[in-house]
């Protein structure tokens, strides 16, 4: 088994099948799903869906299998795992997408439904929540039966699941692909302006929206019920977690044993069942931790993503020597990241800025490996990525900056409007500005009755599917078999757990992260160019001193022919932007589509001089998301664009 491949076969079957004759054919195969759609009704015909699903790169050669209901059909589409095969019981069809894990649990040995059949039985129950709390993993749990669908999200929706309604609010579909359920509730020509300006804004809409009207997402941690026995179908939801704040803050010595423990049950649980362990190894102490809470048996190989052999790749290698296994290099080409806005969004559907695809990159060599796991994520769980002003200000104040001159650190942020604000506000039209501000109240609103202290922490990444940086993971689980580790249950749990102020200092994980490595804490970090070990005020000290003598870690490799290459996992957007003639073809093109319209009723500057050259008071991200855009929406027919509603900001979803 050590030496294993996961083949497939040559062509794609496609199977139509009642659940009963499903249930009887016993013609189920070794894989998991990987997307699917749900109608109510009758929208899109079945082949139709498959061929969209199929038609996707990395997709063509996974089976789709499609079944039939009294009230529309379910399209599902493989991908690559082991224990979750769709199971039919009692009428009704059960499957999971993503890798969801229960506890203790180890699914592959109990045959291609080990999984699925232990779902399919807990349907009904009304101890479900008991049966959630034994759950890990990314993922969506579906049955459908006569009666309608049921369908459970994971903890913090990283698997994220749409519902669609026409233009008279009757529910027509159910899926993993926002423009899939759009066009299924007929409203792909529907396009939500005010999620468009977010789109080129915040790189995402604000949750539950999308680009379209009518279809949005539904939330996590919670059972969703579609009953069809009534016209028209209704849809009710009851929570099953939410990432509560605790009534009492534990002491960091707690929270400090409480992670490393969850640590070493994420390693040894996420893994069960597999055998030849991958992981993406970066110059960080992140995914060095990810790898040293993989069982020594089953590490297989470390992963570095370089564009060309860089400073964070030779640290990559240090650790990988450090661990014992073999370090494997994969090579993006010269011009990846101008091919992603449109590879991304016809995998993913346009929910998120394309920025990070690496498992496109990835999807040839994974095939060796029974699981490739990363450590996305610990930046927003575990660490100060998106810790507000107002901590930050707290922090200085604990360490004795005097209050003239924390004023001038944390002075307040720039107006919307104002041109040298990074987030490029001013280029959209006031009257969806303002939209943009309700719908973001509205939501940083309802987190605070979840979280009152810190809301402004955990709405930019609660829930998970609306981080741009959640679009590498999708795209990896699409297209292999893999997981992220700081997603696991009981690492949540410690999350949740934890004030700002301890994560912003790293009081938290650099020991535990250090204690988890041992000896290769030492090696030093890409970021900082010292040991991971340090400590956060040595670290910050050294780093100052550092400065003074002009001694930065350095940032690009100065490549004449690509500039854009950088000393770490990321392109830099500026450069690539800027020199790419890659770029710049893509750019023209985009300048020609008919997708620029539909800018034209969302910003208040030329959308074709904004994509015929790069501008130096926008964002590189904002530059990204308007290519993305006029590419994708092309052929899209707005018509008569109407002004947009003030007075109800969620009107724009319905």
């Amino acid at each position: 088994m050590r030496n294993r491949k996961l083949t497939f076969g040559s062509g794609v079957a496609v199977e139509l099948a009642t659940p009963e004759a499903a249930r009887a054919s016993g013609n189920i195969h070794s894989v998991h799903m990987s997307d699917f759609l749900i109608q109510i009704g009758d929208w899109v015909s079945t082949d139709a869906v498959s061929d969209a699903l199929r038609g996707r790169e990395g997709m063509r050669e996974l089976r789709i299998s499609q079944f039939r209901f009294p009230w529309g059909s379910a399209v599902v589409q493989e991908t690559r795992g082991l224990g979750y095969d769709p199971a039919s019981v009692n009428d009704r069809v059960c499957f999971a997408v993503g890798r969801p894990r229960i506890i203790g649990v180890t699914h592959e040995v109990e045959g291609p439904q080990g999984f699925t059949r232990r779902w399919a039985g807990w349907v009904g129950n009304a101890d479900f929540e008991r049966h959630y709390r034994n759950l890990t993993g990314l993922f969506l749990l579906v049955s459908c039966g006569p009666e309608g669908v049921e369908l459970v999200t994971d903890r913090l929706g990283f698997y994220a699941a749409y519902v669609g309604r026409d233009r008279n609010g009757r529910i027509c579909a159910i899926g993993t692909l926002p423009n899939l359920v759009a066009r299924a509730a007929d409203r792909l020509d529907d396009l939500d302006l005010v999620s468009v300006g977010e789109f080129l804004v915040r790189y995402t809409p604000t949750f539950p929206h999308t680009t379209y009207r009518g279809v949005t997402e539904l939330t996590p941690g919670s059972m969703h019920t579609f009953d069809v026995s009534v016209a028209p179908a209704t849809h009710t939801s009851r929570s099953l977690w939410r990432p509560v704040e605790p009534p009492r803050y534990p002491r960091l010595t707690e929270l400090r044993e409480h992670l490393t423990c969850a640590l070493r049950d994420a390693g040894q649980e996420l893994t069960r069942g597999a055998e030849r362990v991958a992981v993406t190894l970066s110059g960080g102490i992140d995914s060095r931790t990810v790898l040293a809470c993989v069982p020594p048996e089953k590490r297989a190989a470390a992963l570095t993503f370089l564009d060309r052999e860089n400073y964070e790749y030779r640290v990559a290698q240090c650790a990988a020597a450090g661990f014992d296994v073999p370090h494997l290099a994969l090579l993006r080409e010269r011009e990846f990241y101008a091919g992603l806005p449109e590879r991304e969004a016809a995998l993913l559907g346009p929910i998120r800025t394309a920025m990070h695809a690496h498992g496109m990159v990835l999807a040839g060599a994974a095939v060796q490996f029974d699981l490739v796991l990363s450590g996305l994520f610990a930046d927003a769980l575990l660490k100060c990525y998106f810790a507000p002003e107002n901590v930050r200000a707290t922090l200085a104040a604990r360490l004795g900056v005097p209050a003239w001159l924390r004023t001038r650190l944390y002075a307040r942020r720039p107006a919307w409007d104002d041109p040298t604000r990074p987030a490029s506000q001013w280029a959209v039209r006031p009257q969806i500005q303002r939209q943009m501000q309700q719908r973001a109240a509205i939501r940083l609103k309802e987190v605070a009755a979840i979280r009152p202290e810190t809301a402004d922490e955990w709405i930019n990444f609660y829930p998970a599917s609306r981080v741009s940086a959640a679009s590498y993971s999708m795209g990896n689980m699409r297209l292999f078999a893999s997981d992220e580790l700081f997603l696991y249950r009981d690492i949540l749990e410690v999350a949740c757990s934890c004030r700002p102020l301890p994560k912003m200092m790293e009081r938290l994980t650099a020991p535990v992260f250090a204690a988890l490595c041992g000896p290769l804490a030492h090696i030093e970090t890409t970021k900082t160019g010292l040991p991971a070990d340090l400590g956060w005020l040595q670290t910050r000290l050294r780093l100052r001193w550092n400065r003074l003598l002009r001694r930065d870690v350095p940032r690009t490799n100065g490549f004449n022919d690509a500039p854009w290459f950088a000393d770490h996992s990321w392109v830099d957007l500026r450069m690539l932007q800027r020199y790419s003639a890659a770029w710049a073809a893509l750019r023209r093109r985009a300048a020609g589509a008919a997708g620029v319209e539909v800018l034209a009723a969302v910003l208040q500057i030329d959308p074709r001089r904004l994509l015929t050259g790069f501008n130096e008071n926008l964002s590189c991200e904002f530059q990204v998301a308007a290519v993305q855009l006029a590419l994708t929406l092309g052929e899209t027919v707005l018509g008569a664009v109407p002004e947009p509603v003030l007075a109800d900001p969620m009107q724009t979803s319905t």
